[in-house]
């Protein structure tokens, strides 16, 4: 039988249902549903108001969450429809006998033991070594889906690169690619006006040529940064010129690079400062960045 349905308009609300979904799959689609019910119920509580001084009018925010096209569950299925062809197209035919075990003499079994042994040591060595390039560690980082939940407007002003320094209140150790989450306030006009007014009174701004983004959206992954370092407020003084956090919330600074902002952001809300994404919401992430450089 060759039918697969994967419409998200016509099954989305018994997509879960799917005979062809595994456990797993199902059960990611099912809490998938039940994040963005729960980001529906806090956009319905939430009102934020805006001012506009210039025509004396006053009308209210509101964050929009599509979920009948989440890139999340569009993933999932997706993932499953590859799956099922994989399975699919595997031949049927078993090439070893069932209970069937392979039997060695003794002098060959130790010697290759010892073999093992010594290739295993190299092996430790050399694991050791490469541990300590940048590009095994970023790769690490990167699989287990590193994420950190900032407030808007500074979470896509960091994203797009506009923002390259954050104050922050901790060590963080981490060192590679994390996910921007920006936290479920809404920021206001006001908020991001004086950020905005704030980011051009930096010195020598290499930025100044591109346009800003001209949306904050809040509860939703943004994009992903490159974090390079982590300073204490004494030591970004006097490695930056910039002064870009000086006079600034925090202990320290955390340094990014190479940004990737997202230009449809994914409904999420942050649940920590830093911490690790769903395995399901970072494999939708990796499908609309890659290919990039350090994954």
């Amino acid at each position: 039988m060759k039918t697969r349905i994967h419409d998200l308009e016509s099954d989305y609300y018994n997509m879960e249902n799917n005979i062809y979904l595994t456990k797993a799959e199902r059960e990611a689609i099912m809490a998938r549903k039940e994040e963005l019910k729960e980001l529906r119920i806090r956009q319905r509580r939430a009102f934020t108001v805006d001012f506009d001084l210039e025509k004396t009018s006053v009308y209210e925010v509101r964050e929009k969450y599509e979920d009948i096209h989440d890139p999340v569950i569009e993933s999932i299925l997706l993932s499953s429809k590859r799956r099922q062809q994989t399975e699919a197209s595997r031949p049927m035919a078993k090439w070893a006998p069932d209970g069937f075990v392979l039997k060695y003499k003794r002098r060959n079994k130790r010697e290759a033991n010892h073999q093992q042994d010594s290739g295993n040591e190299g092996d430790i060595e050399d694991g050791a070594f490469m541990m300590l390039n940048d590009e095994m560690i970023y790769t690490e980082v990167a699989r287990k889906g590193y994420s950190i939940g900032i407030v808007q407007p500074l979470a896509t002003l960091l994203a797009f690169g506009f923002r390259r320094h954050l104050p922050w209140n901790e060590v963080v150790d981490i060192r590679g690619p994390i996910l921007i989450a920006s936290k479920s306030k809404t920021a206001s006009k006001n908020e991001i006006n004086r950020e905005i007014s704030r980011w051009h009174s930096f010195s020598n701004n290499s930025m100044e040529k591109y346009n800003l983004p001209s949306e904050f959206p809040s509860g939703a992954i943004v994009g992903r940064a490159l974090l390079t370092d982590c300073l204490s407020m004494e030591e970004y003084g006097e490695k930056y010129s910039n002064k870009e956090c000086i006079d600034t919330e925090g202990s320290y600074v955390l340094i990014f690079d190479v940004f990737e902002p997202l230009l449809i952001p994914i409904p999420h809300i942050p649940v920590s400062n830093i911490y690790q994404v769903d395995k399901q919401l970072l494999t939708a992430i990796k499908q609309i960045l890659e290919p990039i450089s350090f994954f």
